[in-house]
């Protein structure tokens, strides 16, 4: 076994309101790649990531039939259906002084969880995370050496592979449905597969 074992710093809540209280003190930014999307990713200056609520509505978009807030109310429908828990900060970046409103990755996954019966992308999203975290423990137990761009790729690939499945399983329901059958004409966001 690798004496490789770096331990990931505990990220306290309370270090967002510090780091909004320091105009000095601005994230950064760099592009992720991550499920054959990219998008911008942010850095807390205590190592912490973070995804800005405009790039998670950029993904959710993608389901044109799922739950999906504005811009404008975004923050506040996830706080609403996420908790007390969801604490969306707003923070400048150094792309600029513009603020940008922000989430850590643990309540990004959380998120991606309590929207997967909403909306297909978030579903995607959360079940084949899960099937490639999994999986990397496993290639690492069975000493598989596999680049990060394989996991990249298989994901990007899993997630369009479930999107496509999703999509195919509600047309075959739809193609079923007659007026007035309890399934004609209702949303995803109502009912599971």
């Amino acid at each position: 076994m690798s004496n490789n074992n770096i331990s990931p710093q505990i990220f306290n809540p309370q270090d967002i309101d510090r780091f909004n209280q320091s105009k000095l003190v601005k994230l950064k930014v760099a592009s992720v790649k991550y499920s054959g999307r990219e998008f911008n990713g942010f850095q807390y200056p205590n190592g912490t990531y973070g995804i800005g609520i405009p790039q998670i509505i950029d993904l959710l978009a993608e389901d044109k039939d799922g739950f999906c807030p504005s811009k404008n109310t975004a923050s506040r429908d996830f706080k609403r259906l996420c908790g007390n828990g969801f604490r969306p900060s707003k923070h400048s970046t150094e792309l600029g002084n513009a603020k940008v409103n922000v989430i850590t990755l643990d309540d990004f996954g959380d998120l991606m969880v309590t929207l997967s019966t909403r909306n297909k992308v978030a579903d995607a999203i959360a079940r084949k995370s899960v099937k490639q975290t999994i999986e990397q423990a496993y290639d690492i137990a069975f000493k598989q050496e596999k680049e990060l761009s394989h996991y990249q790729e298989q994901l990007a690939f899993d997630v369009d592979r479930h999107l496509a499945e999703i999509n195919d399983r509600l047309s075959e329901v739809e193609d079923l449905a007659l007026p007035g059958d309890e399934f004609y004409n209702c949303e995803y966001s109502q009912w599971s597969i």
